[in-house]
């Protein structure tokens, strides 16, 4: 059993101000800036300053950039979250319109994620503890960390974390919107579903330990809610033994894809099937490049040519990098497909997995970059597809449970998300609304053919998604609950308006 004895049952502390203090500082400063400043001196800085331009310029997306919040609060410790919070929660009860956002890591789906604009932003870049338990069972992370810091915390001890794909990817974000993408789901399960305990702040600037004893309905809330019941301050994760593997980028000639679509269904459905592969497959159009191909299988083991598969290893007729190495290498790798600092957008849906419909869906999105391809300056695309084995969500029950609604009866689902780029801030609205036309087609066709899921994938939706009517009814009113339970102001519905919102 994982060492537990360091995470802490129930309440951790009390709330560090006293709400009188907080409501004649608010009467006396007139503002929460200069109230959240009177609390936490040196730790808001406002336009021009070294910290402020620090924090648009580190946002992957361009467009994050492009939005200004009054003031950016860098907590140095979870005692100054709960300071900012307290604030926070007295401006909402005496009407003071204080709005705010949360901010972990770099690469927020969409600008107003994790900005806002004219508002506060609390950005949790500070917190940074990466602190393993010593049998190695453990390991508390704070949300400053991304993906990477932690695998390049555990990689030389042969020892991992199920987390996501990407190094730049945060924590927090990861984690809290359910956690997709890692190799290890198929064995181990999501990313929330590794999480052994959460340090949170409430809108009552109490910090609780959330667990599958302390506070189980929302330590199931949590897992896939996002941002909706408290700041996370700290992550104890469940720690893996895992050495070197294999894996790698393999770049293929387009006519390949189905043949390649077809080994990814057939090898997940198969009779021998093993949770050691798995294979996440991209096709992308660049101007000037046309469309290519890669996929990244990879194999938990340190074979140089795992035969489970053999049949897309040998189709490496453009480049390949497969070869054994550790998990930092590889996230590092993928990061480099992505670069900073574009004008970008992406959209997601699930379906049961199926060779035909990748192929289908492909057609929908070349014919669509066809139309698109000569109009917007910079313009490139992407279509991915991510399967996963029902073996994966059996892990939810072991763990507390989530609330993302799904299970083994599922069955083998694929995730697909489509991501464009582009140069002009005037074409911003025209290549988002061809975005959803692409995902309503490609969903309604999925629909004619029997096989679209209600999941939405959080991490890799557009704003106008449903993403929590499609966690289900039953867990959506429980999240709601959990919600008006553990914060009664509702602070994180009002004053918070980036990201899902529960009430709508």
């Amino acid at each position: 059993m994982p060492d537990l004895s360091f995470t802490g049952p129930g309440e951790v502390h009390a709330p560090y101000l006293d709400v009188d203090q907080i409501e004649k500082a608010l009467k006396e400063h007139g503002s929460c800036i200069d109230t959240l400043s009177h609390f936490l001196p040196g730790k808001v800085f406002t336009k021009n300053k070294p910290s402020y331009n620090e924090y648009l310029d580190t946002f992957w997306l361009g467009p994050a950039r492009e939005i200004f919040p009054r003031c950016v609060v860098i907590p140095s410790n979870t005692s100054d979250v709960s300071k900012a919070i307290s604030v926070l929660s007295s401006a909402l009860k005496l009407g003071i319109d204080c709005k705010f956002a949360i901010r972990s890591g770099n690469a927020a789906a969409f600008a107003n994620l994790s900005n806002i604009d004219d508002g506060i932003v609390i950005w949790l870049k500070d917190l940074k503890e990466l602190d393993l338990a010593e049998d190695r069972s453990v390991i508390r992370v704070g949300p400053g960390n991304s993906a990477g810091d932690v695998y390049g915390k555990l990689d030389p001890m042969d020892l991992t974390a199920v987390l996501g794909l990407h190094s730049m990817l945060g924590v927090s974000g990861l984690v809290l919107g359910g956690g997709w993408s890692s190799i290890l789901s198929p064995q181990y399960g999501l990313a929330c579903d590794n999480v052994l305990n959460f340090e949170v702040v409430l809108s009552s600037g109490a910090v609780v330990n959330v667990n599958a004893t302390s506070n189980p309905d929302l330590f199931r809330a949590l897992k896939g809610g996002a941002s909706n019941f408290g700041i996370v301050t700290r992550f104890d994760l469940a720690v893996i033994k895992l050495g070197s593997f294999s894996g790698g980028q393999i770049f293929a000639d387009l006519s390949k894809r189905q043949e390649i679509f077809r080994f990814a269904e057939n090898y997940m459905k198969a009779d021998d099937y093993t949770p050691q592969a798995s294979m996440i497959m991209n096709l992308g159009y660049m101007a000037g490049m046309g469309w290519g191909m890669f996929y990244f299988p990879t194999y938990i083991g340190p074979e140089e040519n795992p035969s489970i598969l053999a049949p897309v290893l040998k189709m490496n007729d453009v480049k390949s990098t497969f070869r054994v190495s550790h998990t930092r290498e590889f996230t590092d790798q993928l990061d480099q497909m992505i670069p900073p600092g574009l004008r970008s957008t992406v959209s997601t849906f699930t379906f049961s997995l199926n060779a035909e419909f990748m192929e289908v869906y492909f057609q929908m999105a070349k014919e669509m970059v066809d139309e698109l391809k000569d109009i917007f300056p910079g313009f490139a695309a992407a279509v991915a597809f991510h399967p996963f084995p029902k073996q994966a969500f059996s892990q939810s029950k072991k763990s507390g449970g989530n609330s993302l609604g799904l299970s083994e009866e599922d069955g083998d689902i694929c995730k697909t998300f489509a991501y464009m780029m582009w140069d002009s801030a005037k074409d911003d609205e025209k290549v988002k609304a061809a975005m959803k036309d692409l995902i309503e087609r490609g969903k309604t066709e999925a629909v004619r053919r029997g096989l679209l899921k209600d999941y939405v994938p959080i991490s890799y939706a557009a704003p106008w998604q449903d993403v929590f009517g499609g966690y289900g009814k039953e867990n959506l009113e429980a999240m709601r609950q959990a919600s008006k339970k553990y914060d009664p102001l509702q602070l994180f519905q009002l004053a918070v308006p980036g990201g899902w919102k529960l009430s709508k």
